[in-house]
């Protein structure tokens, strides 16, 4: 028997995160956030508590009480059970959920089909021992990620145990805190698209399908009695959508059942990554000022249209010092992108000395380790500030994101600069902004006259209403079961459709038709 639950996804856009059950093992697909349920409690100045991360976020329903699945140190850190307060008051951290090393019935791996955060940012609550299954490309995404981040949200690669220790200094040497016992590697299993590997005895196939991030993959799973296929997140109108169309393609007539992404599945026109780069260099060749575009620092095709667009207009582009490390860890796969200019930030002291970046080393060079007598400072030596904008604005094209609006205190007058929006996504994985303190930033620099707000050119990461339907025409499934999306009712009424409940488990033998 088969049987899928899901967690997340449901009658939503983003927190993809479903449960596999077969032959006798539990497999996870993708385990995200749901940014709408996580901002009905939390925004930028009220986040969760990083010591008490897995317990709020059970407690509030953020991620699924799942057994078999968490890591034990992030609810009872190894030997609170000597301190008074925990044996007294165990509810304080405790929750109903038995963690992947106490439990009879664990997660036996998980399958991610991207790096963005609405299908990854649960996976630091993990057990580290449970395999992970990627594209190469994704698990340098969440190395890069994990590199430039602190807390254990950020822990997708390397994980820190914590444990009882005591303070060794201060004002109250020995006391107890909860500090860093040991730092654990993450299990992962990288392939490079297409590829087939085995879970003991699920056959998988791996799919690269084109998405705004790099390393996006498509699943089939084989089991004994079902073919499973889940799509991830797909378009059919960026520079790689033929991957999308082979893809679908290859399992046409194949699938019993098909769980696919309908983000935009209300909508009837098809956006193009050309289109982005004509209006982008339309508009920058009517502006006299500076030119500034937003958009994730994670999608690579943004940043290499950006840099076509900034060929055309004869401007440099620069780009932000956390575009600049991601695909300075990308390595080989960016070689067309070189000599790149890289803005360099104040921070710390706000006075460009080396010492101010060592809580961010990505920001001042490519190297994190510091630990030799000459550390990378090649964006603090070679990169380009403030002042230099400041000077010759027109030169530019700035890649500044919305949640670094504070640098526009330095870039000097910007009257006749203007601001363009290329978010790919239609939420912000980093911070969001509201529109009335966007409309405070641009007015009082008569930044996007006269109503004061980005100029939207955004080509989305997500298919259309059309491609979504004849993706589900030419596959012709048993089942259909769409995800990530508000609007199942716009799926086709024709075909046997699952339209799935919150942490419902279904049979799939009594679906399947």
């Amino acid at each position: 028997m088969t049987a899928l639950t899901f967690f997340g996804g449901v009658s939503e856009v983003g927190g993809n995160t479903i449960l596999l059950e077969t032959d006798g093992l539990r497999v996870l697909m993708d385990f995200g956030v749901s940014f709408e349920r996580k901002g009905r409690f939390f925004e930028e100045f009220v986040q969760v508590r990083n010591r008490t991360h897995l317990r709020d976020s059970i407690v509030l329903g953020l991620v699924p009480p799942l057994d078999g699945l968490y890591r034990s140190d992030l609810e009872s850190p190894h030997g609170l059970e000597s301190l008074q307060v925990y044996r007294e008051h165990p509810e304080l951290w405790q929750t109903s959920v038995v963690p992947w090393e106490e439990s009879e019935d664990r997660v036996d791996a998980m399958l991610l089909t991207h790096a963005h955060l609405d299908h990854s940012a649960h996976i630091p609550l993990m057990d580290p021992r449970i395999p992970i299954y990627c594209s190469g490309d994704t698990r340098i995404l969440l190395e890069t990620m994990d590199d430039m981040d602190s807390g254990v949200e950020s822990e997708f690669v390397r994980t820190t145990t914590w444990g009882l220790k005591s303070t060794k200094g201060g004002k109250f040497p020995g006391s107890p805190k909860i500090g860093e016992v040991e730092t654990t590697d993450r299990l992962y299993h990288t392939f490079r698209p297409p590829a087939k590997f085995k879970i003991e005895d699920i056959e998988v196939s791996a799919f690269p399908v084109d998405h705004s991030v790099p390393g996006a993959v498509a699943f089939v799973l084989y089991t004994s009695d079902l073919t499973i296929a889940y799509t991830g997140d797909f378009r059919l109108h960026g520079d790689h959508s033929h991957w999308t169309s082979e893809f679908f393609s290859q399992i046409a007539g194949e699938v019993d059942v098909f769980i696919t992404e309908g983000t935009r599945i209300h909508e009837e026109s098809t956006d193009s990554e050309q289109a982005v780069r004509d209006e982008a260099t339309a508009l920058i060749e009517n502006s006299n000022g500076l030119v500034m575009v937003g958009y994730s620092w994670k999608d690579l095709m943004r940043t290499k249209s950006m840099l076509e667009v900034s060929r055309r207009t004869g401007r440099e582009l620069v780009i932000s010092p956390r575009t600049a490390y991601f695909l300075y860890k990308m390595g080989s796969h960016v070689e067309a992108i070189v000599g790149l200019n890289v803005y360099t930030p104040r921070k710390g002291s706000m006075i460009y000395a080396p010492n101010d970046y060592s809580a961010e080393k990505y920001l001042a060079g490519y190297a994190l380790d510091w630990s030799g007598d000459k550390p990378d400072m090649t964006h603090l030596n070679d990169g380009v500030r403030a002042y230099d904008i400041a000077r010759n604005p027109n030169r530019y094209l700035l890649h500044l994101d919305l949640f670094s609006f504070n640098e526009l205190l330095d870039l000097g007058r910007l009257e006749g600069s203007i601001y363009l929006k290329a978010q790919s996504e239609p939420f912000s994985e980093e911070m969001s902004i509201g529109e009335d303190r966007i409309l405070n930033w641009f007015s009082f620099w008569n930044i996007n006259p006269p109503d004061h707000m980005p100029i939207d050119i955004r080509a989305s990461g997500h298919a259309a209403g059309p491609d979504i339907h004849a993706a589900i025409e030419m596959v012709q499934p048993r089942l259909l079961v769409p995800v990530h999306t508000d609007h199942p009712e716009m799926f086709p009424d024709n075909i046997n459709m699952l339209n799935p409940e919150v942490g419902v488990r279904y049979d799939l033998s009594s679906l399947v038709q």
